[in-house]
């Protein structure tokens, strides 16, 4: 009886991790589906996780970093506002042309003239704008010149942020390869071996089945952590990835 109602409950067990599983992907699954904004059912091709390659920085360079390249491209934005400011203060040269026809009878110089489409009349204008006020432009030269300073500053800020991020990320990365060749050097042929002897075993009847299922529930739990370990291993090369700048 103990050993029936042993076996049964972990059987009841395993049953309902299967269904919280199903429902964790269906939660994924739809919240893939809201973030991509269909209707359609998105379906994973991949069914089995494995570990993912990654090309680690040599220099530990965020340089490739989406975020640092548009706070390089505001320091930018921001000079360009300071030389159009700067312009502004500037006289202002004006060149006109002017090419134009008229029909008709015209008095020119006493004498009645007749002109028609094909006479053309052609007239220049140049002037001088010159600023009475060239100091109102300072306030907003200055206002300019602080936006650059201000766009500089996010820009050096941002990469001491995702540089220290980038080193922690990095151990954390060396962390869960070291836990992943611990598993697939000796965790995972030990778990093999138990099962294997543990079969073995109570075939011959030499292990009871409480026993024997200890042994498997030990066995399958290794294999279950590196299924996760992979999980944490692959989580952090995204990580990694996101920060250097990786398409």
């Amino acid at each position: 009886m103990l050993e029936k109602a042993t076996s049964e409950t972990y059987s009841f067990e395993i049953k309902n991790h299967i269904q919280q599983n199903e429902m964790d992907i269906a939660i994924a699954q739809q919240q893939l589906q809201t973030l991509l904004n269909t209707n359609d059912a998105v379906m994973v091709a991949d069914t089995v996780i494995i570990k993912r390659e990654i090309q680690l920085p040599t220099d530990s360079s965020v340089a490739n970093n989406p975020m640092l390249h548009y706070l390089k491209q505001q320091i930018e934005i921001n000079k360009k506002e300071t030389d159009v400011q700067k312009a502004k203060r500037l006289p202002d040269f004006i060149v006109g042309y002017t090419n134009q026809s008229f029909r008709g009878i015209q008095n020119v110089n006493g004498a009645n003239e007749k002109f028609t489409g094909w006479d053309r009349f052609n007239s220049f204008q140049l002037g001088v704008a010159i600023p009475l006020l060239p100091g109102g432009y300072k306030s907003k030269i200055n206002a300019a010149k602080i936006n650059e300073q201000i766009a500089a500053t996010k820009l050096e800020y941002e990469q001491t942020v995702l540089g220290g991020q980038l080193n922690i990320l990095l151990q954390q990365y060396y962390k869960h390869k070291s836990a992943l060749s611990y598993y697939e050097t000796t965790a995972l042929p030990q778990a093999d071996l138990i099962i294997k002897n543990a079969e073995k075993g109570f075939r011959n009847g030499e292990l009871p089945y409480i026993q024997y299922q200890q042994s498997l529930s030990t066995a399958l739990k290794i294999r279950t952590d590196y299924i996760e370990a992979i999980y944490q291993y692959n989580q952090s090369t995204l990580a990694i990835e996101s920060i250097i700048g990786v398409k």
